[in-house]
């Protein structure tokens, strides 16, 4: 089990959208990801899940990978969180 922390920086937090393309991508591994926020923990194949959390610009958040390639999944995740998704398009 691996566990790293992440900043959100995208402006509007982890909404629809983010929540949708991070759910696809955490869906092809075939262990587990858990996110902890301020609001609770899910997990991160899920879309319902990740918007209940409520994640704002600006939390830390940890992320927890249990499975093959723990590490390299981790820090995956963490730069999935940090980016700043831009769908002004």
């Amino acid at each position: 089990m691996v566990t790293l922390p992440a900043t959100v920086t995208n402006a509007l937090g982890i909404h629809c959208r983010p929540s949708l393309l991070i759910a696809r991508e955490a869906s092809d591994y075939p262990g587990t990801i858990r996110i902890t926020a301020p609001g609770g923990t899910a997990s991160a194949k899920s879309v319902l899940e990740l918007m209940s959390l409520a994640i704002c610009c600006h939390h830390t958040i940890s992320i927890t990978v249990e499975g093959p390639d723990e590490e390299s999944v981790a820090r995956r995740f963490v730069k999935r969180f940090e980016e700043p998704f831009d769908f002004t398009r």
